[in-house]
């Protein structure tokens, strides 16, 4: 009776019969690279993992033809783990999958062509059946986080999240190839000059008899990563003043040869030049704080809450009409909220005298200017929601002595900064719009 080959065995004798087919293919491929802090220019890269994957696709047809393509293929199927694994992982854990990795994985590109180093192949494979018997997998999401510069190297924030600046050189390896046939996206071309990442490690579980587990433990890093990376940009706007926004997230990890999809973020929000979003180790204990409260790490306010969500739509406007309504609404939710419920009556009146209040309290302010001040934020607002004429808009910022609409946005997003750290720090049953007696105990205090 003839012996049925290990998986081992029927895996080297497929690598070694295809070793002499496999063409080097040598299409560099090119990037756009930075040749300076404000210039750029197109690069031809050579990557030998793209080379030996291109290479056998180009074999591919031809590979499958072979006996020993199908003995491996029978040997995979046969499998305890590779069998149970392509449950998981679909067709990640089939041999048209795995074999081109482990032509990448030991591969190597000679004057005489491409030499498979056998045993290192073995290795990999026994590493990617290891992997598929794992109940966690580990992976590492990365954002670059757009606009912004570090005066160090590396600062630490919670949950493991880590703020990196990156070197020219790293950010150059971080870019993506021009697409040949369809051009360069813009983004790709501004993507070096931004020079701060987010690091996030995750572990997931993993129930390896369900079906498309690994598929469910990738969509789940995913997403815990992308609102993690959103809790950070949103705690560092609402900590500086500035513009910034997140990239593309990028997942590696788990499965080794499984691709992990992005979705693509467009840069344009942010401008490239060099005047960013500066972040020293001085903000980093607000920035905790305000990461705290967008997590909801720092316990449950839903008043303060809703006001951090419209105020975080603020800071990412562009146009100041809508700026200053979400400004507006943001301390509305603050100043015309009293025991926890909404008040009644006056509400221009109230709205100026809580934040002239609340303001003066936290910052020192005189209460006089700034109650003139909110007074005339809350008629723009009126005047822009209703549609009035821009001539009372104009009147109406003057009255608060704003020069623009600008100006007037620039007041209260940096009052409600303010405040909003002065309140963090307090107890919330004592925040004015909470405690017994309110904003009324809170003014005569």
């Amino acid at each position: 009776m003839k012996e049925t080959p290990t998986l081992e065995t029927s895996v080297t004798r497929l690598l070694a019969a295809l070793e002499p087919l496999l063409p080097v293919v040598d299409e560099p491929q090119e990037r756009w690279v930075l040749a300076g802090e404000r210039q750029q220019t197109v690069v031809d890269v050579r990557d030998p993992k793209r080379t030996l994957r291109e290479s056998y696709g180009h074999v591919f047809g031809a590979a499958r033809k072979l006996k020993v393509y199908e003995e491996a293929r029978a040997a995979f199927e046969a499998d305890a783990v590779l069998s149970q694994g392509q449950r998981s992982s679909g067709y990640w854990a089939t041999l048209d999958a795995v074999l081109p990795y482990l032509i990448v994985e030991s591969g190597r590109i000679t004057k005489r062509g491409i030499r498979i180093d056998l045993p290192a192949a073995l290795k990999a494979l026994a590493s990617l059946r290891r992997v598929l018997q794992q109940p966690q997998l580990h992976y590492e999401a990365s954002c670059r986080l757009l606009g912004v510069n570090l005066s160090r190297r590396e600062l630490q924030l919670p949950d493991g999240l880590s703020l990196h600046r990156l070197t020219p050189r790293e950010r150059n390896q971080r870019q993506p190839y021009i697409q040949r046939y369809f051009g360069s996206p813009q983004e790709d071309q501004e993507l070096p000059f931004h020079r701060t990442e987010i690091r996030l490690p995750l572990t997931e579980s993993v129930d390896h008899s369900q079906d498309a587990s690994i598929f469910a433990a990738n969509n789940r890093a995913y997403e815990r990563a992308t609102t993690l990376f959103g809790h950070v940009l949103n705690a560092i706007l609402l900590v500086s003043p500035g513009r910034a926004d997140l990239g593309t997230v990028v997942l590696s990890g788990g499965l080794p040869l499984m691709t992990h999809g992005t979705t693509r973020r467009r840069l344009g929000t942010v401008p490239i030049g060099l005047s960013r979003l500066g972040i020293t180790a001085r903000e980093i204990p607000r920035i905790k704080v305000a990461y705290a409260m967008l997590s909801g790490s720092a316990g449950s306010d839903k008043v303060l809450s809703r006001a951090l969500h419209r105020f975080i739509l603020g800071r990412q406007r562009r146009d100041p009409l809508d700026r200053l309504v979400d400004y507006v609404i943001a301390w509305e939710t603050l100043l015309l909220t009293s025991e926890g419920d909404e008040l009644k009556g006056e509400l221009s009146y109230r709205f100026s005298l809580n934040g002239a209040g609340l303001v003066s309290t936290s910052t020192g302010s005189p209460k006089p200017g700034t109650f003139q001040q909110f007074r005339a934020a809350y008629s723009a607002r009126s005047i822009i929601v209703h549609g009035l004429d821009d001539k009372g808009l104009k009147n109406k910022l003057a009255a608060g002595g704003f020069s623009s609409l600008g100006d007037a946005c620039s007041f209260l997003e940096e009052a409600f900064r303010k405040s909003l750290f002065w309140l963090a720090a307090k107890p919330q049953a004592d925040r004015p719009y909470r405690a017994p007696g309110g904003w009324e105990t809170f003014l005569w205090d």
